[in-house]
Formats: structure tokens, C-alpha cells, sequence
């Protein structure tokens, strides 16, 4: 036992040392005065007084509704524990455990009155009713007191479910439900707490908390989108609610059957479904619940394109739900309603039902929804973009407020919408980027790239590039399996195809004999898998494209046969050519697998690259540091940030610690693969003028010498490049996040100046202080963030200085000494051989974004450069 411990417990009051103690035994991260009051049966202002005297507790940050709130420091949690078995005794141990089982569903039943008031009161049984309730003043502090002590409760949840308390778990998960509802996390929300929850109340024995816990629990089924098992929830609620002649529970069901099968797609069955609720609970007089399955089939009227049905079922709603006095739900009935007068093309009303939603929101502090009514405001992008942007600006400074990163990410992804229906593509990846920004999880360039396949895209794009997929599943295992759809401005197939559909043919000569006799002389679209060649090696998606005049093409995949770039290749030299995204892209290579995998898009042809994979590396790092996370942790979180804050919520430690994790386990990961990197398996080494290359883009960058200029060389590698380019050059600094490549360079330069970094965070080196910055082969980097890196290369630039940066565009071939061109498709071994001109493109414009002029792009045989002036 460690002497200041006991030391600093001896001179504790009696109170505040009992309650050091107890606070102990409870499965709780943090502890104020409420819940000491519950333990203790001291009074509020005694229990704030005892743990404020109690010093050997750490006290956070002041909550609105909890007050002052404390947490044990590591070491005494077992130091309390110690003194509980040597001085608590007669099971007052067990006691403090009963009060706050008992406190928990009593105060979280307080706040469930209120969020939302209309929830299904069921009985609660406690041994210790708490004396000082926690009274909530509406309903902004009830969900803010829930939010807060989240994990506190999920921790009693599951310590009364070891200690066989069934009642207390159905009671405080059902209790729980409107907070699950309004934070959304459903992995809580279904596996710890619902399936917990149902369990318990079958094994309590009550039928009424069985059924509540088995219709919530579908809710939230519904929400991970498993629509199957949600069904066969309700299915169950709606079987025992008939059989006891429950009325309410029936119309609950069948209410929930409709919510179900509406967002399965499923529009018809919908209809169906709350036409039962409405009927049931309209002999049960029950007008609120009549009005809100109103809402629900406004909803699925505007999906089927019946405004008028719409409109007037949620007029009818609006009404019903004000008389009952109900603001909330009737607010609700009036954003939909707006977005249905807006689909109707009534403008004026539109904007002010909507308004007044907003307003009513607003008033009673419905954080979400009021965001949430301000993005239906927004979407009317072919309507009024002027207002759509205006109001997409004000929902997302209200989502940045709240933190709702999900909805900030779609009102940027709207925004980059509404910029390419003006043709203003810098302003398109400038909200995509944002878009990146406000989302987590992959590589700002890869997140961008979605996002601004995303903005080019139609509404029902991603449906017609599934559509193709699923037909070229109709083809055979033995060959190509190959899928095309062509759509007409209406958004309706004119006809598809697939390879093989006739005997020996392919699908463009499919294609073509049911254009032709359909009279087909233009298209809207055209959605195709595979971008194939043909038996003479021309592209048969040209050939269609003579024929039949189409506005937007949609490729999925080069060909595997493809090895390199063809002059009439329609990917290339049309332009503007969109891609399916890199999910779907994955479906077709798995489709095709046998033939991808045959071909030299394959990066096993290259045994450094398909040993050698980032991911894994950083993966086997953290772990070394005791961070375990899977390859798919890695992969699912490509990004500093991302990463840091999944370790930061696994691990419980702060943020700080958590970065210095991430970038020692990339720098790491990044000396692994390039510290020691052996040029037999560069591209590069198949192109032995490469120096050459570079040395012509500088020239047509500039005009004075390269060793009369300051340089900066940011992410250097094993230093091949550099001794290659840069020997002769006085004035340079070179820059690597990994060790070993700097090494080298001292090695092999041993003038030169190095400096430990990465390309996103150059604040070790000045502003205005460099002629030219070189930065080959990392702007395609895994964790890479481009846009960060492009400012951070703008700032140390002097001004009308020159960027010098390349993708690598090819894997070497190593068997047969070629390159094959293209990056490699994320999560896959498979290199695409569009990505790089793709990748390169949008580089072009992060440097646009960051405040280059000038900016230009040289493809070669190994990479792709693109040069720019500072502005």
C-alpha cells in the first residue's frame, strides 16, 4: 500500500471518506452529487460537499445538469476497494450497489417523461426509491443529462444483468429508449442493451415490458438496415398483441411494419401496413397516433410521386397533432409537408411551411430536427439554388454546433451538387474536400474522390450502376461477366445487356440489336462495367458512342487485358467520363476475379507491393504499442485523425497520446516499405530517363538552374531521388516522416540539411522561404492528406516560387521488366489503370484550392507530374 494514499485518506471528513468508499463498488467512470446522494442518504448540498472534501478524486469539467462531476484516479479505485473490505460491514457493501441500481431507472425514468412525453409508461419496482429525485427542467436537459452518463448507465445495465436484477435491466433499458432514439447508436442500442432487455423480460415474466422491448429492439434493427429480422420482431408484437386483445400494441406493430418496409424499398407493402395503423388506432380514438402515421405516409405518397396525396394527408397531420398539443410531432408534419409542396413545384408555400417548421423547432430546442428542417429547406437544387445554398450554409453552421458530422457532410455534398449544376468544378472540390473534412474514416484524397464522383452524379446514378451489375451477374462463370444499361432522360431503361446474352456475341452487339430495333438514336446515359476490348483491340464502348449519341458515361473497370494507355480509348481521350465508385468497383473485380487475377493488373506481379502493404504494417505497429486494431480497423479509418480518435474511444486515452501512437506507427509502417527500398521493383527502373523527365518539367517551370535555387524535398524515401536529382544542389532540405530515408540521404549527401516531418505539418520550417518544392510519389500516399499538404507547401513557398509534384501511375512487372500503369483500387491487389490520370487531376485542383496559378500536368511512362506557381 502506497503511504501518500492512506496518508491523504486519514485526514478525509467521515462523510466524504464513506463516500470515497462506496463510490468504489459502483460499475460508474464518473460519479456527482446526485448519484452520491443515492448512495449515502446524505442530502444534495452535504453530498456536494463531501465529494468536493474528498480530494483524492479528480474532478472534470462542470456538466449544465449534473453539476460538478469526479472520476478516481487510476490507483485509488483499488486503494477505496481495499479500505471497503476492511471496514464496510453488515452488507452495506451491497446496499450503496442496491441504491444506485435502484437510483438509475428512476432518474432516467424522470428524463424519459419528457423525450418524448407520449413513450409507454410501464411500472417500475425499486427496493431504495432515492428521496432527492433529479428533476429535469424540459426536455433539452433530460436528453443532455442522458447523454452525459451514457456509459454510466450501460455499465449498470450490464452489472444488474450478472447480478440476475432482471427487473432493474428491462426497467433501464426501456427507460433508455428515448435517448437510443435520439443518438442513434445503434450497436449499443441493439446488441447491449435491447437483446439484454428482451431476454430479461421474458425471463421477469411480463408480456407488456416483453413486447416493448421486442418492438424498440426492431426499431433499432431498422436502423442498422437488418429490415429481415426487424420484421420478424414486429411480426412477434404484432402476434402477442392480438392474442391479448392489445389494441395499442397492435396499431404500434403494424405502424412499424409500414416504417420497415417503406425504407426496405418497399413502398406498396408500406401503404398497406399504416393503413391498418391508422385504422386500429382510429377506432381507438387515439388522434395523435392517427396523425403520426400520417406523417409516415406523406412520407412514402412524396417517394411514389404523389404530391397531392401527400399534401393532404400531412395537412390533415399538422391539424390533428396542434390540437393535441403536441409541437414536436407537429413541426415534423409540417417539414414534410414543405418538402412535399417543394416536390409539387409550390415554391411560395414550400419556403413557408418550411420556415415556420424551422421556427417551431427552433422555439422548443429540437437541436436535430432543426437542423434536419433547414436540409429539407435546402433540397431544391433544380427548383431555387439560391435559396437551396442559403439554407445548406445554415443547416451546416447548426450541424457543426451540435456535432453532427453526418449531416455537415451531406449539406457539403449538397453544395458541391448545386456546383456542378452551375459548371463551377473548382467550387465542386472545394465542398467535396469539406465534405472529407467534416466525415471520418478514409484518406481525404480517396474521401474526395467519392465525393465528387458523388456531386456528378444524377439522384438514381448509383441504383442504374447496381443495375448493370446485376446483369453482367447473368452471364457466365466460364467468361467476362459483363453488364451495361442504357437509360433515357426520363430515367427509365431503354435496354441492357450482358456478354454472352447471345451466343458468341458481345454486349455491345447485344446492346446494338435492341437499340436498333428500338429506334434508339440518343441516350441519357450509359452504365457500363467493364470498359472491354474487343477480339481487334478497339474498345467497344467507342464504337457504341459512334452510334448512338449519349450525355454521361459511367465505367466501372479497365479491361483486364488493358496494359497500357490506347489512343482511342474512350476513358481517356472523351473526357469527363464518371466512375463507379470504389465499392462497386470491387463487386466487379469480384465478379471477374479469375480474370483480373490472371492479368498484369495484378500487383502479385510485383512481390514488393503485394508483400509490402501500409495497412498491415501500421496495424502490426499499434499493436506492438498495445493498441490491438484489426487490418480492417486500419482500413475502415485511413486517416491521422480518424485512427487516433478510434484509439482514443477504444482505449480511453487522451488524444494526444493517441497521435503520437498513429504517427510513430506510420512512420514506422512508411520506413518499413521505402527506408531500405531496393529500385528492382521501381517502375522506375524500366525508365531509366525518369531524371530526364523531371528535369523537363522543371525546365518548363522555370528558368534559373537548379542549383541556384532553395529547395525543399518533401518525402524523400530511401533517397534514390534525391542523390539522383539533387547531389549537385547547395540549397536544399529534405523532408520524410521516416528515419532510415533520411539516413540515407546523409549518406549519401553529407551536406545535406534533414528534417523529420510529414508533408501535412511543416511547421518546423518557415514561411516564404523556398524557391521550389519537390514532392514526388507521395501526394498518392496511404494516409495522405492532400489538401492539408498543398497549403502547407504554399505557405514555405516564397511568392511566384514553383511545386513540382507526381503520382506514381504504374507497378513494375518485374518478371518481364515492363510497367503496367495505374494505383491500385483501395482494399484490393488489383491496379487501376484510369486511377492515376483521375488521382492527378484532382491533385490539380487541391493546388488550385490552396492558392497555386499555372497549374499544368506531364504524364510519362512511370508517373504523372504536375507543376504550379504560387499565386
Amino acid at each position: 500500500m502506497c503511504a501518500a494514499p492512506d496518508a491523504e485518506y486519514a485526514n478525509l471528513t467521515r462523510p466524504a471518506a464513506r463516500l470515497y468508499r462506496k463510490a468504489a463498488l459502483l460499475p460508474v467512470d464518473t460519479i456527482d452529487a446526485h448519484l452520491a446522494v443515492a448512495i449515502t442518504e446524505r442530502t444534495p448540498a452535504e453530498a456536494g460537499a463531501d465529494l468536493a472534501a474528498a480530494r483524492m478524486f479528480l474532478q472534470d469539467a462542470d456538466h449544465p445538469v449534473r453539476g460538478a462531476v469526479y472520476r478516481y484516479p487510476g490507483p485509488a479505485v483499488a486503494h477505496a476497494r481495499d479500505h471497503v473490505a476492511r471496514q464496510e460491514t453488515d452488507g452495506a457493501d451491497t446496499e450503496a450497489r442496491l441504491r444506485a441500481a435502484d437510483w438509475h431507472p428512476a432518474t432516467t425514468t424522470a428524463a424519459e417523461r419528457l423525450i418524448p412525453p407520449t413513450h409507454r409508461r410501464l411500472d417500475r419496482t425499486y427496493v431504495y426509491t432515492p428521496k432527492h429525485a433529479l428533476e429535469f427542467a424540459d426536455r433539452q436537459s433530460a436528453l443532455a443529462w442522458l447523454d452525459a452518463p451514457s456509459t454510466n448507465l450501460m455499465a449498470a445495465v450490464r452489472t444488474a444483468y450478472e447480478a440476475s436484477r432482471y427487473g432493474t435491466v428491462w426497467q433501464l433499458v426501456h427507460a433508455m429508449w428515448p435517448w437510443w432514439r435520439a443518438a442513434r447508436v445503434y450497436d449499443l442500442w441493439v446488441e447491449a442493451a435491447h437483446r439484454l432487455g428482451l431476454e430479461v423480460a421474458h425471463l421477469y415474466n411480463s408480456a407488456l415490458a416483453e413486447q416493448e422491448m421486442r418492438n424498440t429492439l426492431g426499431v433499432g434493427l431498422r436502423g442498422t438496415r437488418a429490415f429481415d429480422e426487424a420484421i420478424g420482431c414486429f411480426n412477434d408484437v404484432l402476434t402477442g398483441a392480438r392474442s391479448r386483445g392489445g389494441a395499442r400494441g397492435e396499431a404500434q406493430a403494424l405502424h412499424e411494419f409500414g416504417a420497415t418496409t417503406y425504407e426496405a424499398g418497399r413502398p406498396q407493402d408500406a401503404v398497406g401496413y399504416l393503413e391498418q395503423a391508422r385504422t386500429v388506432r382510429d377506432g381507438r380514438e387515439d388522434c395523435r397516433g392517427v396523425a403520426l402515421t400520417d406523417i409516415l405516409l406523406g412520407q412514402v405518397h412524396q417517394s411514389g410521386g404523389n404530391t397531392a396525396a401527400a399534401i393532404n394527408v400531412l395537412t390533415s397531420a399538422h391539424a390533428n397533432l396542434v390540437e393535441v398539443d403536441d409541437p414536436h410531432a407537429a413541426a415534423r408534419a409540417l417539414a414534410w409537408l414543405g418538402r412535399a409542396h417543394s416536390l409539387a413545384g409550390h415554391h411560395e408555400e414550400a419556403e413557408q411551411v418550411g420556415r415556420q417548421a424551422h421556427r417551431e423547432f427552433a422555439e422548443h430546442g429540437a437541436r436535430q430536427w432543426t437542423a434536419r428542417s433547414l436540409e429539407m429547406l435546402g433540397q431544391r437544387d433544380d427548383q431555387l439554388p439560391g435559396l437551396a445554398q442559403r439554407y445548406d450554409l445554415q443547416t451546416m453552421r447548426l450541424a457543426q454546433a451540435i456535432g453532427d458530422r453526418g449531416r455537415l457532410a451531406r449539406g457539403c455534398i449538397h453544395q458541391a451538387r448545386l456546383a456542378a449544376l452551375r459548371g463551377d468544378g473548382r467550387d465542386v472540390l472545394t465542398h467535396a474536400r469539406s465534405a472529407v473534412v467534416a466525415a471520418t474514416g478514409t484518406p481525404a484524397l480517396v474521401r474526395t474522390y467519392v465525393a465528387v464522383t458523388e456531386a456528378h452524379m444524377g439522384p438514381s446514378s448509383t441504383y442504374w450502376m447496381n443495375y448493370a451489375i446485376s446483369v453482367a451477374q447473368r452471364a457466365s462463370q466460364s467468361g467476362r461477366r459483363v453488364g451495361v444499361a442504357l437509360v433515357s432522360e426520363h430515367d427509365e431503361l431503354i435496354c441492357s445487356a450482358f456478354e454472352g446474352e447471345v451466343r458468341g456475341a458481345s454486349w455491345y452487339r447485344s446492346l446494338r440489336s435492341k437499340s436498333q430495333k428500338l429506334g434508339t438514336p440518343s441516350a441519357h446515359s450509359v452504365y457500363l462495367t467493364i470498359n472491354t476490348l474487343s477480339a481487334d483491340c478497339s474498345f467497344e464502348l467507342g464504337e457504341l458512342l459512334k452510334e448512338v449519341r449519349i450525355d454521361r458515361v459511367y465505367v466501372g473497370l479497365p479491361d483486364p487485358a488493358l496494359t497500357s494507355y490506347l489512343d482511342d480509348d474512350p476513358v481517356t481521350a472523351r473526357g469527363r467520363i464518371h466512375r463507379f465508385p470504389d465499392d462497386l468497383q470491387r463487386e466487379i473485380l469480384e465478379q471477374n476475379r479469375d480474370f483480373y487475377a490472371a492479368s498484369e493488373q495484378n500487383v502479385e506481379c510485383n512481390p514488393h507491393y503485394s508483400t509490402h502493404r501500409i495497412s498491415e504494417a501500421v496495424a502490426t505497429q499499434l499493436k506492438s504499442s498495445g493498441f490491438a486494431l484489426s487490418r480492417s480497423d486500419v482500413n475502415a479509418n485511413r486517416g491521422r485523425i480518424a485512427l487516433a480518435s478510434l484509439i482514443c474511444q477504444r482505449y480511453g486515452i487522451e488524444y494526444k497520446e493517441a497521435e503520437r501512437a498513429v504517427n510513430d506507427a506510420l512512420s514506422e509502417a512508411f520506413d518499413a516499405k521505402y527506408g531500405t527500398y531496393d529500385y528492382a521493383y521501381d517502375a522506375r527502373a524500366a525508365n531509366l530517363r525518369w531524371t530526364d523527365d523531371f528535369e523537363s518539367v522543371y525546365r518548363r517551370s522555370s528558368t534559373r538552374s537548379l542549383s541556384a535555387v532553395n529547395i525543399l524535398n518533401v518525402g524523400v524515401g530511401a533517397g534514390y531521388e534525391a542523390a539522383a536529382l539533387f547531389s549537385d544542389c547547395p540549397q536544399i532540405t529534405y523532408v520524410d516522416i521516416a528515419e532510415h530515408g533520411l539516413a540515407n540521404i546523409g549518406e549519401r549527401i553529407p551536406s545535406s540539411k534533414t528534417v523529420i516531418s510529414s508533408a501535412e505539418d511543416l511547421s518546423a520550417l518557415p514561411e516564404n522561404s523556398y524557391d521550389l518544392y519537390v514532392s514526388l510519389r507521395t501526394y498518392n500516399s496511404s494516409f495522405f492528406d492532400t489538401s492539408a499538404a498543398a497549403s502547407e507547401a504554399h505557405r514555405v513557398l516564397k511568392p511566384g516560387a514553383v511545386i513540382i509534384v507526381s503520382v506514381a501511375n504504374g507497378f513494375l512487372y518485374t518478371q518481364r521488366g515492363y510497367v503496367v500503369p495505374g494505383l491500385i483500387i483501395p482494399g484490393t491487389d488489383f491496379v487501376d489503370l484510369y486511377r492515376g490520370m483521375d488521382t492527378a487531376n484532382l491533385i490539380g485542383e487541391e493546388l488550385g484550392c490552396a492558392g497555386f496559378k499555372d497549374i499544368r500536368m506531364f504524364p510519362t511512362s512511370t508517373e504523372i507530374y504536375l507543376s504550379a506557381v504560387t499565386a
